[in-house]
């Protein structure tokens, strides 16, 4: 989808990893016990923000913003949370939406 996109997961809204896969010859920053946490502390946040889908509308993605990375979660139509790790060398909100174009409309080619 992009060169830039490091790694994604997908969880279930237990936080328990569905699927993973890390950009081929690149090192994780977080090892897979790490990772299992994240999703975890990812699902409990959307599931608190789910609390107030009925007063601002239903949450499209997250963007968490770090030294090294910067991560989406995107809510999956079957109830699952994406994740998706990318850096922090520009073009990010194009990267962004070839994701949610992707995940939401299956058309990668409207970014």
């Amino acid at each position: 989808m992009d060169d830039s996109i490091r790694f994604v997961a997908v969880a279930d809204m237990e936080g328990n990893l569905i699927a993973h896969k890390a950009k081929p010859g690149l090192a994780t920053y977080l090892d897979i016990s790490d990772t299992k946490m994240t999703l975890k502390h990812s699902v409990a946040a959307w599931k608190s923000r789910m609390n107030h889908y009925d007063k601002i509308g239903a949450g499209l993605y997250t963007l968490a913003v770090y030294e090294k990375l910067r991560r989406v979660t995107v809510p999956l139509k079957s109830g699952n949370l994406l994740l998706a790790t990318f850096g922090n060398e520009g073009g990010q909100q194009q990267i962004i939406d070839k994701v949610l174009n992707e995940v939401l409309y299956h058309d990668y080619t409207k970014s």
